[in-house]
C-alpha cells in the first residue's frame, strides 16, 4: 500500500519510474510540547483524486498552444478527509487571445470567494475583450480592483477571508501577467548556450529540522531549460510593502512558539491584536487587512514571446511552490510533457492516462508526504496550469539562442519593477520559513540588486524621485 517512492539518492530518469497510487502509509513523528520527536505513529491515508481538470488546444496569432490544468484538494491525514478545495482556475481562448486565471483561497469563506472571483473575471474578460488587446496591463489592474470592490458588496463575509491570484493574458504583443499574493508563474526557455548548468539536489526547506527524505529526489532533465520568473511573491517584509503597511498602522511580525522563538513567515497584524495574520501584502478580499495597508493592486509584467526559445509556462499555487523550486518544476515538466497522453482521473496515475498538469500536482503531493511525516501538517491544495508553446525540440540557427538571451537580458527587471520604478527587496527578508505560503522560489541575484541600486542612484543624480513607486504601491 502506498504512493510510489524512490530512494533519495536516486533520480527520476524515465517515464517508467512515474506512477502514483491513491493510498499511502505514512510514519508521522510524535512530538512533545517543546517539539522534540518522541516516537512515530503509522497512518494509512486514502488520497482524493483530481477534482478539476481541463485540456485545451488553441492558437494565439499562429502560435499553436497545448494547455492543461489540474487541482488536487487539501487533505488532513488525521481523519483522511479531503477538505473543500480553496484552489481553482479557468482557461479561456477568444479570437486569438488566451486568458488564464488561478486562485488560491484562504479563510472560512475562501471557497465562496474563489468561485465569485472566477466568475467575475471570466465575465469581465468576455465583456471587455478589446481592452485586453489594447492595454492588457491596465485592464488586468482594473479587473482585479473591480473584482475586489464587487466582492466587498456581494454579501460574502470577507473580513478574514480572501484569495490570491495570477492572471495571464497572451496575445500578439506577448505575455502579460498580473499577480496578487503568493501564486507564481514561470516561463521555461532555452538557455543562451548548450552548456550544462548546475542542477542541485532537491530538498524540503520548510523547517530547519527537515532533511532529505525518501520523498525528496532530483529529476534528471532531458535537456537544460532556464526558468524565467513572470511573477514575484508579495511578502509583507519586503521593503516597500513593509513601509506601506506600517504607515497604515499595521504590524509586520512573525509568530512565536511556546519558548518565545519566532516561527513561520512574517505576517500582517492589527496594532494591537492577533488578527488577521496574513502572510501576503496583497490580496483580494480580506477587508480587515485592507484597513492596515494590504492592497489588491496586482504587480503586472509584460514579456515578449520568443517562439524559437520559449517552451512552456507553469502557473501554480503554493501547494506546488512550497515543495518544489522553479528549476525542479521545469525539469519535471520538460522531462515528461511529451509522453503525457491522457486526461483521466484514474489511479494509478501515469503518463498514459494523465495530463502533465495532473502529474505535476501528483508529484507535489508526493513531496508533501515528507512534511506530513516530519511536521504533522495538512497537505495543502495543489493546482497548476501548464501552457506549452512548443511540443517539439526546436532547431535554432547558430547564435540565435544567444541573441534571444541578450534581447531578454533586462526582462527580469519587469518581475521586480512597478511602472519602471525598481523595487528592491529587503535584504533582511526571511526565506524558506516553516509554514505554507512562505517559500520563496528562485533568488534575486546580487548583480540584479546592484544594477537596481545603480539605476536608483542615476535617477537621484538626475533629480528624479522614486516616490512614484511608493504612491503606486
Amino acid at each position: 500500500m502506498g504512493n510510489w517512492c524512490i530512494n533519495a539518492s536516486q533520480k527520476i530518469q524515465s517515464i517508467s519510474d512515474l506512477q502514483y497510487f491513491n493510498s499511502v502509509s505514512l510514519k508521522v513523528a510524535d512530538r512533545d510540547h517543546v517539539g522534540h520527536i518522541t516516537g512515530e505513529s503509522q497512518c494509512f491515508v486514502h488520497l482524493p483524486g483530481p477534482i478539476h481538470q481541463q485540456s485545451l488546444l488553441t492558437t494565439v496569432y499562429k502560435l499553436p498552444l497545448r494547455i492543461c490544468g489540474s487541482v488536487l484538494p487539501s487533505l488532513n491525514h488525521l481523519d483522511g478527509k479531503a477538505s473543500p478545495s480553496l484552489d481553482t482556475y479557468a482557461i479561456l481562448s477568444k479570437n486569438g487571445c488566451l486568458f488564464c486565471i488561478l486562485f488560491d483561497g484562504h479563510g472560512t469563506e475562501g471557497g465562496k470567494i474563489i468561485a465569485f472571483c472566477k466568475k467575475f473575471m471570466l465575465d469581465f474578460f468576455s465583456e471587455n475583450f478589446q481592452k485586453f488587446e489594447e492595454s492588457p496591463k491596465e485592464t488586468i489592474i482594473e479587473m482585479v480592483h473591480q473584482c475586489d470592490e464587487k466582492l466587498s458588496q456581494s454579501g460574502i463575509s470577507c473580513s478574514l477571508s480572501g484569495c490570491t491570484a495570477v492572471v495571464l493574458v497572451m496575445n500578439k504583443e506577448g505575455i502579460h501577467v498580473g499577480s496578487v499574493g503568493h501564486p507564481q508563474a514561470v516561463l521555461a526557455s532555452l538557455p543562451s548556450d548548450d552548456s550544462p548548468t548546475q542542477n542541485d539536489e532537491a530538498s524540503i526547506e520548510i523547517g530547519d529540522e527537515i532533511e532529505a527524505t525518501q520523498y525528496i529526489r532530483s529529476i534528471e532533465p532531458s535537456r537544460i531549460l532556464a526558468p524565467i520568473a513572470l511573477t514575484l511573491k508579495q511578502k509583507p517584509n519586503h521593503e516597500i510593502e513593509f513601509k506601506r503597511i506600517t504607515e497604515a498602522g499595521g504590524i509586520v511580525e512573525r509568530m512565536v512558539d511556546d519558548l518565545g522563538q519566532p516561527i513561520g513567515p512574517y505576517r500582517v497584524w492589527l496594532n494591537p491584536g492577533n488578527l488577521p495574520g496574513l502572510t501576503t501584502s496583497r490580496t483580494i478580499g480580506d477587508a480587515l487587512a485592507k484597513e492596515i495597508g494590504v492592497i489588491s493592486t496586482p504587480i503586472c509584467n509584460s514579456f515578449k514571446i520568443y517562439t524559437g526559445a520559449d517552451q512552456f509556462i507553469v502557473i501554480a499555487s503554493n501547494g506546488i511552490w512550497d515543495v518544489m523550486d522553479q528549476t525542479e518544476v521545469i525539469n519535471f515538466v520538460e522531462k515528461f510533457r511529451t509522453s503525457c497522453k491522457g486526461k483521466s482521473a484514474d489511479y494509478p496515475a501515469n503518463a498514459t492516462n494523465s495530463s502533465i498538469a495532473r502529474l505535476l500536482c501528483e508529484e507535489a503531493r508526493y513531496r508533501w508526504f515528507g512534511i506530513v511525516e516530519k511536521q504533522n501538517a495538512m497537505i495543502d491544495d495543489i493546482s497548476c496550469i501548464i501552457i506549452e508553446l512548443s511540443n517539439v525540440v526546436p532547431t535554432m540557427p547558430t547564435g540565435e539562442s544567444a541573441k534571444v538571451t541578450a534581447s531578454r537580458a533586462l526582462e527580469p527587471w519587469k518581475t521586480i519593477a512597478i511602472d519602471s520604478e525598481v523595487y528592491v527587496a529587503n535584504k533582511h527578508a526571511i526565506r524558506n520559513d516553516p509554514a505554507r505560503g512562505s517559500m520563496t522560489t528562485g533568488e534575486i541575484h546580487n548583480e540584479i540588486i546592484e544594477a537596481a541600486m545603480e539605476i536608483i542612484r542615476e535617477k537621484e543624480e538626475e533629480g528624479e524621485s522614486n516616490q512614484n513607486a511608493l504612491e503606486l504601491l
